[in-house]
């Protein structure tokens, strides 16, 4: 009886083991991942200060860094989005003055465009992003858009009449976009 109790004890104590070091090497892969996070977060912060007008937000904790540096504000004209950003840290963009660009990749600008509505944007792209029909009316509260591009989307036929609504100043661009017929 003496064999399967320690048998079992020993099996128990090796299972322990095994699981504190996957915790362990867990825990180290997270923090791993936060530390290539805020370098990234500070090598863009630097690169726009330096004099770089673009920048691609991977994260969106980026923006009030962005927004609290005269440098960057002043440098910073085009900015794409990587990722989603939520009302917080949408509410940056408003300070970021000299946005004439954006870009949005599979991410959803809804938190973002209310607060573009008072920046000098001249161009917005979507790509794989499709927008509501109120999101688009938006756009042409935008004063000083030209261009809206839409790439990588199926537009029907009722979507594309949504967007010719949009003001004569603004340039529509749907050369990368399929159309489809009634």
């Amino acid at each position: 009886m003496k064999r399967p109790l320690g048998f079992l004890a020993a099996s128990v104590s090796l299972i322990s083991v095994v699981f504190l070091l996957l915790v362990f090497a867990r825990q180290q892969s997270l923090a791993r991942v936060e530390e290539a996070k805020a370098e990234r977060i500070a090598q863009q912060l630097s690169e726009v200060k330096a004099g770089v007008d673009s920048v691609g937000l991977s994260y969106p904790e980026l923006l009030p860094l962005l927004a609290a540096e005269p440098e960057c504000v002043e440098n910073l004209t085009d900015i794409t989005f990587w990722c989603d950003v939520d009302q917080e840290h949408a509410a940056h963009v408003a300070s970021l003055e000299n946005v004439e660009k954006m870009y949005f990749y599979c991410t959803d600008p809804s938190p973002v465009l209310p607060h573009a509505q008072g920046l000098p944007i001249k161009e917005i792209t979507f790509e794989l992003v499709q927008l509501s029909p109120a999101e688009v009316q938006s756009l042409g509260q935008i004063e000083s858009l030209e261009r809206v591009a839409f790439q990588g989307q199926r537009i029907s036929p009722h979507y594309l009449a949504i967007l010719k609504e949009l003001p004569d100043r603004i340039q529509l661009d749907l050369t990368e976009s399929s159309i489809e017929s009634e």
